[in-house]
């Protein structure tokens, strides 16, 4: 598949990627213009924009909708289409609101009100939109079981990074990755319990998409 299969399922890609798009560029000034980082080379803010699983996640969601909407037959096109991407993407950025709210929202202050709008669009609105179009417009029934652990690919791959820029900058993004503070011991455990939530989720995202595919089949 490529093509959105109906003008509904285009304006809902259309307005998640726009509402996606304009929280990035939000947060991109919020942190380019941070006082905190007024003695910092802009390079360095630049970099630090991209420190975040937050930030990261609903850059996926933006690019992924946006070529699928321009882009529909190209081969990454068709990649981002499919159910087991999309239910991918939903995994991760169900994960960004999940942990936001329950972990650590309350832990810093948000300056101002771009800084609140930057907060809530990327740790609530997008997270709830892209749930909303896996659920109604994203196709069922064609993940298996093992597909989370391929999901797992994704944190696998940020959390070097995540630790390799906390090293050099003392500066790390969440603080329950935080070596310096916590130590290496814990900071394995957190990260541990991380991916074990990203695991079972995942299987319970299959778990929806069986059901819903089978209801589908009994249905049609």
């Amino acid at each position: 598949m490529g093509e959105p299969s109906s003008k509904g399922e285009r304006m809902f890609m259309v307005l998640v990627a726009a509402i996606g798009w304009a929280g990035l560029v939000i947060q991109f000034y919020v942190t380019f213009t941070h006082p905190n980082l007024v003695n910092a080379m802009p390079g360095e803010r630049v970099a630090r924009f991209f420190d975040f699983f937050t930030i990261l996640t609903n850059l996926l969601v933006a690019v992924s909708l946006t070529i699928s909407l321009l882009l529909p037959e190209s081969v990454l096109g068709r990649f981002l289409s499919t159910n087991n991407a999309r239910s991918a993407i939903a995994l991760y950025i169900a994960l960004v609101g999940v942990t936001y709210n329950i972990l650590l929202r309350g832990t810093h202050a948000v300056d101002g009100w771009t800084g609140l709008a930057a907060n809530e669009i990327t740790h609530v609105i997008v997270p709830v939109l892209y749930i909303v179009f896996w659920l109604f417009f994203v196709p069922k029934g064609g993940l298996t079981w093992k597909n989370p652990i391929w999901w797992l690919i994704y944190p696998l791959l940020y959390l070097p990074y995540a630790f390799i820029r906390g090293a050099t900058t003392g500066l790390y993004a969440y603080y329950f990755i935080d070596v310096g503070q916590l130590g290496i011991p814990a900071v394995m455990f957190n990260v541990a319990t991380l991916l074990v939530v990203f695991l079972v989720i995942g299987e319970i995202v299959v778990g929806i998409d069986k059901l819903m595919g089978s209801k589908k089949l009994t249905t049609s």
